[in-house]
Parts: structure tokens; sequence; C-alpha cells
């Protein structure tokens, strides 16, 4: 029998950012947290990425301010460091229901 150890959280975290774009980094974050439950509340932007499974650029995008200084995804910045809400990312990509007219 084939046992597969997972990295810790902390090297994970620690990992390059090549790696954090990777398909391989996000599927062992959803091996350490396999329900969406257990994911924590505030999330960086490879961890909100690997979320959605998504590309880290596309979260970077919907954090970038445009022409009306408002950006398409709810965040907080600190330094150069991004946090993301889940349950922002939870919407995030959904289509709003219409109200009947």
């Amino acid at each position: 029998m084939n046992v597969v150890s997972l990295p810790s959280l902390s090297d994970l975290r620690q990992s390059a950012h090549a790696v954090k774009c990777g398909r391989d980094w996000q599927e062992s974050l959803w091996a350490h947290w396999p329900m969406e439950a257990q994911w924590p509340g505030s999330l960086d932007i490879y961890e909100a990425a690997a979320f959605r499974r998504i590309h880290p650029d596309t979260i970077r995008r919907a954090c970038t301010p445009g022409r009306d200084n408002k950006a398409k995804l709810e965040h907080q910045r600190l330094g150069s460091a991004y946090r993301i809400r889940k349950t922002v990312m939870e919407r995030y990509g959904l289509v709003t229901e219409r109200s009947a007219a």
C-alpha cells in the first residue's frame, strides 16, 4: 500500500510563486481542507484561487481597481498582501438572480 504524505500547510504557504500558480499546489490545499466549510475565513490570493480552482492572476485582476476606482472583487490590501474573505469567494463568479420586471 502506497502512503502519500502531504506537505505541511506552512511548507505549502512558503512555496515559490511559480509553484503556487500550479494545479498541484491547489490540489494539495484541497487535500488539507477537503470540504469548503474547512477552509479558513480569510484567504490570500493563491488560497482564494485554489478555493475557486482558477489561476491566481484572475484573482489579482479582479482586485485591481478599474477606471471608477472600484475593484470587481471585495478585498483588503495590507501592504503588498491581499486578504479576501471566503464568503466573498463563494459568491465570486455567480450570476445574480434577475428580479421580475
